[in-house]
């Protein structure tokens, strides 16, 4: 018989494993993160040692040095997140007026005699207000935080995205509002900027355990069976909420007026309009007629329909106009009836809420705002924190000053 040679154990170039791309940019990547542990980068060796790797560190060496050459990671210098000018002496007056706000932020927006836009107002306010957080102990640990929709919170997001997570042991984040699914905005094409969608836009932003509780509901309830029915099985419906109240909330406000999103709506041609929305609009279209009535009457002085979490609510005119009593309850029974077709918070929910930061711009919110923000007002939401631009804080100002 032909000998045969024995079988010897494989030899460590034999055991070698392939070094991949994903390999190489996972390594390139550790390398320049920094360790909070050990609150600097980790060496080569580090990596090469870790359970994960288990390599020899010149493996390690030559895979960051190609993740590098051939372009698998790039290092880009990013220019900080820069903290909007803030005008102290409007914030101050701000507080003295509202003894129940622990904090104000007002954004310097003029410059010039130039007033940005809509969308980069509320850009400056979600940034104002991202950096506010980093500076403060505002989010604790173990918190349950309600987060509403629109421009206000979606900027917050992206804002808090560029900067360090935000290091909580634990947090939930609860959806406040149903969608909406806005057909478009200024900048933001099809951006929905709606509350289940922040969720997970904020949820980026923190370092810990994180609970994400959306509503995965339409805004408008359509009608087959009781709302109650209908909110069941979300954070909303009423043991859940008991069990589950948000501590803090992070939420915009807005009236009933061009940019407003059941606004927008109303303006379309019947066919463009959305299938979400078409349950309420023969209500909605009524109220917003009614609305510009008045509002047009006033020469724009005046919105009377505020907006909270799209929980609508009316807005007291203010010194010097008036309304009738006829339009005024027309207003309120537009409201209820609107109100109760709503998969979203309510206002007696949101009363529940021991601090609420509201990021709301503009001079038309004014009222809507200041009415919020009255000590004898009958929403008594506990709002702490008001984040807006200058030339709305001085309108807010001056509506209170002058007694309404």
């Amino acid at each position: 018989m032909p000998k045969t040679s024995p079988t010897t154990a494989p030899t460590e170039k034999q055991k070698r494993r392939a070094v991949t791309d994903d390999d190489r940019i996972k390594w390139a990547i550790a390398r320049h993160t920094r360790d909070p542990v050990r609150g600097r980068f980790p060496t080569v060796a580090e990596i090469a040692d870790d359970d994960d790797v288990r390599r020899d560190s010149s493996v390690v060496s030559r895979g960051i040095q190609a993740a590098f050459e051939n372009r698998l990671v790039v290092i880009q210098r990013v220019a900080p997140l820069q903290q909007p000018a803030r005008d102290e002496s409007l914030e101050n007056a701000l507080k003295e007026r509202f003894p129940k706000l622990r904090k104000a932020i007002v954004v310097r927006t003029t410059a010039g005699g130039q007033h940005p836009d809509d969308d980069a107002v509320h850009e400056l306010l979600g940034t104002a207000m991202a950096h506010d957080l980093h500076a403060s102990a505002t989010v604790r640990d173990h918190e349950v935080i309600g987060i509403g929709s629109g421009r206000g919170v979606f900027y917050l997001a992206t804002a808090l995205q560029k900067l360090p997570e935000l290091r909580i042991e634990e947090v939930s984040l609860v959806s406040l509002s149903g969608r909406v699914y806005p057909k478009a905005h200024k900048r933001w094409v099809n951006v929905p900027m709606d509350a289940d969608n922040h969720l997970v836009l904020l949820g980026l932003c923190f370092e810990g355990k994180l609970t994400l509780v959306p509503i995965f509901r339409d805004i408008v309830h359509r009608g087959q069976g009781t709302l109650e029915e209908a909110l069941k099985n979300t954070p909303l419906e009423s043991h859940i909420w008991a069990s589950r109240t948000p501590t803090q909330a992070f939420i915009g406000v807005g009236v009933l007026s061009t940019g407003h999103r059941f606004y927008n709506e109303i303006q379309l041609p019947p066919e463009e309009r959305s299938e979400v929305l078409r349950p309420i609009v023969a209500d909605l279209d009524a109220l917003v007629k009614l609305a510009d009535r008045i509002t047009n009457a006033a020469k724009h002085a005046y919105y009377p329909v505020g907006d909270i979490c799209h929980t609508l609510f009316f807005i007291p005119p203010p010194v010097g106009l008036s309304i009738s009593p006829q339009e005024e309850r027309q207003l309120k029974d537009y409201i209820t009836k609107l109100n109760n077709r709503l998969i979203n918070v309510k206002l007696e929910q949101l009363k529940q809420i021991r601090l609420v930061s509201l990021i709301a711009g503009t001079p038309q919110k004014a009222g809507a705002i200041h009415a919020l923000l009255r000590t004898d007002s009958a929403f008594d939401i506990r709002v702490q924190v008001i984040c807006t631009d200058d030339r709305t804080a001085a309108a807010i100002h001056a509506l209170a000053s002058n007694g309404r």
